[in-house]
């Protein structure tokens, strides 16, 4: 027979243990998720713009690259982001710019700095509902990423410093 003492030590350990469970799960499957080869498509609401923009995000390795898919004006404009280079393309105007040379406020700069930079080694999560809130800064940029808890896909990121929201239509791990 177990002492009373024993048992109740035994049972607040469990309850411990079971209580930190899920957040390190989160954590494990955020870092996952973070780190793998994407594409996500979604749009880009900027503070100011007059309509929202298409955008599609593909990382492979190192490489980072964003392409603006509407309005149509904008469409096709690309930045390419390797080994410390910005390669900007649009309508057959090509630009190689040391990386440094985007201004640190552009969402280009903000959204290539936070998708480079993840996973972080220990970002804030809260939970909301079916959503996950991924808090944190990329360099000098604060950030948030909605992520969805079941599917653990990227729905959302606020970039507030660049004026930035880009809502994830589609997120795919390749």
């Amino acid at each position: 027979m177990v002492p009373k003492k024993l048992w109740s030590l035994g049972c607040a350990l469990l309850l411990l243990a079971a209580c930190g469970a899920p957040e390190n799960r989160w954590r494990e499957r955020i870092a996952a998720a973070s780190a793998a080869p994407c594409v996500m498509t979604g749009t880009l609401t900027l503070e100011g713009a007059l309509e929202p923009m298409g955008l599609t995000v593909t990382r492979q390795g190192d490489g980072l690259t964003i392409e603006l898919t509407a309005p149509p004006e904008l469409a096709g404009l690309r930045v390419d982001f390797a080994e410390e280079t910005a390669r900007l393309e649009h309508r057959g105007l090509v630009m190689n710019l040391p990386e440094g040379e985007l201004p640190e406020q552009s969402v280009f700069t903000a959204l290539k700095n936070l998708l480079s930079q993840l996973p972080e080694p220990e970002p804030t999560l809260t939970r909301r509902g079916t959503q996950l809130v991924q808090t944190g800064h990329a360099g000098l940029s604060p950030y948030a990423i909605l992520w969805n808890e079941k599917e653990m896909k990227m729905e959302q990121i606020n970039l507030p410093g660049a004026g930035a929201v880009i809502t994830i239509t589609d997120f795919i791990i390749v």
